[in-house]
């Protein structure tokens, strides 16, 4: 509540009170009329109660005439704080003394400092620092008939520019320090007041005797002050009689206000021993204020949100056991937004399940790749979200089917916003565009925009999209265009999204959330929220982080990426909330944080024993007592149902946990990376008995292939197993048998394998590009999987030249080529290998340079495609885009060279490569694979020298 709203709302309740007291037997006493109610009550208030009751009793001794009841206060350290500097003195040193202005002008630049501009030390606006007692007594002292008057230090006009506002105090009743005005009738029209800068008088000390006689002509009979420079005016209104009140501040409080330790002895000691002799009345800001600044009217917001809801085999079961722990939480409180920082479907078992014909009867509506996807959010209530890239990895003519409404299927309810992505460039897009700015309540179905608005309880809090600029390289995009082109350029970023920003806080809103898909918390972390104005919260994704708080339990097998929530200071020195959850439906991110009266968000009302991360397990949804959203429960049995059948179709063994996870396959070597890059080799030699070495990146691959288990079903988070795939016994799967489904779920993208010449000179460019990106806390798809090469590498040194050791070995592990040695490239640099690997990377996926070097030589390079290269278009044309080797020709998929056993997925596709290699290698549980995942200090293929010393080249 604004001070000037609760002074007024005080006066009027005053004068009501004094009314019944004065007209009725009532005998009121302090208590009784609840005046000064921050005032504790003891003997200050008493003594305060008691004088003015006593010179506005007719009957009184003491009684003093209303025209002769003038009280005068200091003001900076009495009315409000003066800690660490007084405002005045702060203003001065920003905006000068205003020399050239008129003092209109003068007024409304100091209005706005003191309204609008924060103190550093409390992080508010200076006149919510005003203490609440004085106001209270200013305006009990009104009440009572008594003019009120400021006699201050601070320059005057600074002084009025917000006295009568937030004092009550017009500017006839301020008297200041001045400084010396000219008339101008010449330069204004009308004549004005011109401040020329020099000071003509100083009010302080024995000079506000002095300007209380020339400005007010009578003594006071109170005089309130709080250091020495008022001793002459507590002095001069002391006429040792009844009729008259000295009052000194003493600032003896630092749990509650900021102060000098030492403020005593420096400023105050001289006045403190006249006032002892004096018997005046001594005010202590700890004994003597129950409350000491307003209390601001505080907006109380509860976010519930997720990121990277990428819906794996997990999600059958996470899904709707997340639907209970929102449910149990979303009514807590009745400010409450629920939002998605985007990947809200990925190519998975669980994606295509939602076309079988089954989801028809459930509450989808209509089955289509995706729409169960989208109606489980639909169903969880999601506000809005932004676009991750994996909602583009099959296109934008199925992101366009994805969320259209069609016939029976209500596509998204919410709005995809991404203010730095043009969707009017697009043709599957451009038609689902929508106008920013809008209420979401009020947005149709399937619609695209920058911006949008969610109005709770009246309250509208502005909602921003950004999606990661590297878009373009690492999803199908199509036609979109994407902001900036420059994927590090974050003042460019930040920009756009400030114009987006400014565009919502220009119609009031004063209350933003940023939905960000950057891949990296470390860049909503460190490079958005420092550049960003009047953004308030920043839901990251794309990261799968888990941020927690030391009272969240944490699922068995995770582990926390830092607190929650991640507090920052964005460009306008204002606190900024940056939250993240981990992947799958696995926790529910809630943040209940208040906004002071102007939208600052408040971070010490972030309670830990309540915002923070909620497992969806059955441990979460019992700790919150949630029942599941049956809607949710009916889709997910359904896609059960269909994914089931894929779970019977085995086709290998392993004997140990297959370690697919994002945090490990994008930054070490794993035994799945090894696994499924030796696959697609041995594959590739089926068609190209060359190719020695194989590659793909660690973004590839998006699932473990096992089971993380509670041991003995503890709650430690730490206490677990890594076991292998578990049984299904419905469908006839054992333990360690690794089916369709396994392989569908890990190798969610079925990239298709391309094979390609490569020199070692263009070879240790792309493994160096494999670990540019590597770095404390960063998780980048880029990371390489490798078979038939072992490398090394230091990523303390400069990007392209951290590779220390490169080899070629063969299938036995013995090096048959050294590229590498020393950091330095090793013999003929034009001599080449033949390599396999996913045409992601061959059209330049995640940055790889391999288009760079088909376009330099496309007869070395010789890429060819086992999925042939497709008519995409349909127009039975080879448009240049199609002809992927630049040879002329459309070519044909490479025919199966062998009698394979799978049949669930094109020959010429990772997941075939992968189930075909189990089962040729591993067919059954006596040779099951065995090669359990090592900590990195262990890795021989992938050695990073920040943990191993390197053993690439045998010496």
């Amino acid at each position: 509540m604004k001070i000037k709203t609760l002074r007024r709302l005080v006066s009027i309740s005053l004068c009501c009170l004094l009314w019944i007291a004065t007209t009725s037997n009532f005998q009121a006493t302090a208590a009784d009329l609840d005046v000064l109610p921050s005032w504790q009550e003891g003997e200050t208030k008493t003594t305060i109660v008691d004088f003015v009751t006593d010179v506005t009793n007719p009957d009184s001794d003491n009684f003093v005439e209303a025209k002769d009841r003038i009280a005068v206060f200091d003001n900076d350290g009495t009315l409000w704080s003066e800690y660490p500097k007084a405002p005045p003195i702060t203003f001065i040193k920003k905006y000068g003394i205003g020399r050239g202005k008129t003092t209109e002008e003068y007024i409304e630049t100091a209005h706005n400092f003191v309204t609008t501009e924060n103190n550093t030390e409390f992080g508010k606006p200076y006149v919510d620092l005003i203490y609440q007692p004085m106001v209270e007594l200013l305006d009990y002292l009104r009440a009572n008939d008594f003019q009120v008057y400021i006699c201050s230090g601070g320059e005057i006009d600074f002084i009025r520019s917000y006295a009568e506002e937030y004092y009550g105090i017009p500017p006839q009743n301020v008297i200041g320090s001045i400084f010396r005005t000219k008339f101008d009738n010449k330069n204004y029209d009308p004549p004005a007041l011109v401040r020329r800068g020099l000071p003509i008088f100083f009010n302080d000390q024995q000079k506000k005797p002095v300007a209380i006689g020339r400005y007010i002509g009578k003594k006071p009979i109170m005089a309130v002050g709080n250091s020495t420079g008022d001793l002459q005016m507590l002095q001069y209104t002391d006429d040792h009689q009844g009729h008259d009140l000295m009052m000194l501040v003493r600032h003896d409080d630092p749990d509650r206000e900021l102060y000098e330790e030492d403020r005593e002895d420096k400023h105050v000691k001289e006045a403190l021993d006249e006032a002892e002799a004096q018997s005046w009345s001594l005010i202590s800001v700890k004994d003597d204020f129950k409350q000491v600044f307003p209390e601001s009217e505080t907006f109380t917001l509860q976010l519930l949100h997720s990121s990277d809801f990428e819906a794996g085999l997990e999600a059958l079961e996470d899904a709707p056991r997340f639907s209970a722990v929102l449910n149990a939480l979303k009514d807590d409180y009745p400010n409450t937004v629920i939002l998605s920082s985007g990947d809200n479907y990925i190519p998975s078992p669980f994606l295509f399940a939602g076309s079988d014909p089954s989801l028809d009867d459930t509450p989808v509506g209509e089955a289509g790749i995706g729409h169960a996807d989208i109606e489980i959010h639909n169903q969880l209530g999601i506000q809005a979200s932004t676009f991750g890239n994996h909602d583009f990895d099959l296109g934008t003519k199925e992101v366009r089917n994805i969320i259209k409404p069609s016939g029976t299927y209500r596509g998204t309810l919410f709005p995809y916003l991404s203010t730095n992505v043009d969707f009017t460039t697009d043709y599957n897009l451009s038609s689902q565009v929508t106008a920013n700015g809008q209420e979401v309540s009020t947005i149709s179905p399937g619609k695209l925009a920058g911006t949008a608005v969610i109005t709770v309880n009246s309250e509208q809090i502005g909602i921003v999209g950004a999606t990661t600029p590297l878009l373009p390289t690492i999803a199908s995009s199509g036609d979109i265009t994407v902001s900036p082109e420059n994927a590090t350029d974050y003042d460019a970023l930040a920009a756009q999204i400030q114009a987006a920003v400014d565009e919502l806080t220009a119609t009031g809103i004063n209350k933003v959330i940023l939905l960000s898909h950057m891949q990296q918390l470390t860049i909503e972390r460190d490079e958005l929220a420092p550049r960003l104005r009047d953004v308030d919260i920043i839901v990251a994704g794309g990261s799968h982080t888990l941020l927690s708080d030391t009272t969240d339990r944490i699922r068995s097998g995770d582990t926390s990426g830092g607190v929650y929530p991640i507090l920052k200071t964005n460009a306008d020195g204002n606190p900024i909330a940056v939250v993240n959850t981990a992947a799958n439906f696995k926790y529910v991110g809630r943040l209940v944080v208040d906004f002071d009266e102007n939208g600052i968000l408040i971070p010490s009302s972030v309670d830990p024993n309540i915002s923070g991360a909620y497992a969806a397990d059955d441990q979460g949804v019992n700790a919150v007592g949630g029942t599941p959203d049956p809607e949710i429960v009916e889709i997910t049995d359904a896609l059960n149902a269909v994914i089931a059948t894929q779970d019977g179709n085995v086709f290998g063994n392993t004997a140990v946990f297959l370690h697919g996870d994002r945090a490990f396959v994008r930054t070490e070597e794993t035994n799945l990376g090894n696994l499924s890059a030796d696959a697609n080799l041995a594959y590739a030699k089926t068609v190209d008995g060359t190719t020695v070495i194989s590659l793909k990146n660690g973004g590839s691959i998006r699932s473990n292939i096992g089971v993380i288990s509670a041991a003995n079903g503890g709650i430690d988070p730490d206490d677990f197993e890594l076991l292998p795939p578990a049984a299904n016994p419905e469908v006839g799967k054992e333990e360690g048998q690794v089916s369709q489904l396994d392989i569908k779920n890990s190798l969610r993208f079925n990239n298709g394998l391309t094979l390609f010449t490569i020199t070692a000179d263009q070879l240790l460019q792309t493994i160096e590009h494999g670990v540019a990106g590597t770095a404390p806390g960063v998780t980048p798809g880029q990371f390489p999987q490798v078979g038939g090469l072992k490398f090394s590498f230091d990523a303390t040194r400069a990007v392209n030249d951290r590779v220390l050791s490169l080899v070629v070995v063969d299938d036995a592990g013995e090096t048959i080529d050294v590229v590498a040695q020393n950091g330095e490239l090793v013999g003929e640099p034009s001599r080449t290998f033949r390599a396999v690997t996913l045409n992601y990377l061959a059209d330049g996926g995640d940055g790889y340079p391999l288009p760079s070097f088909l376009s330099a030589n496309p007869t070395l390079f010789n890429r060819i495609d086992m999925l042939g290269e497709p008519d995409s278009n349909g127009d039975g044309v080879l448009d240049a885009e199609e002809d992927l080797n630049k040879n002329g020709v459309r070519d044909n998929a490479i025919a199966e060279p062998f009698e394979g056993v799978a049949n669930f997925t094109d020959f010429g596709s990772e997941q075939d490569a992968l189930a075909e290699y189990f089962h040729q290698s591993f067919p059954t549980a006596a040779n099951a694979f065995n090669q359990a995942d090592t900590d990195p200090e262990l890795d021989e293929r992938i050695q990073n020298l920040a943990s191993r010393e390197d053993t690439v080249i045998p010496q």
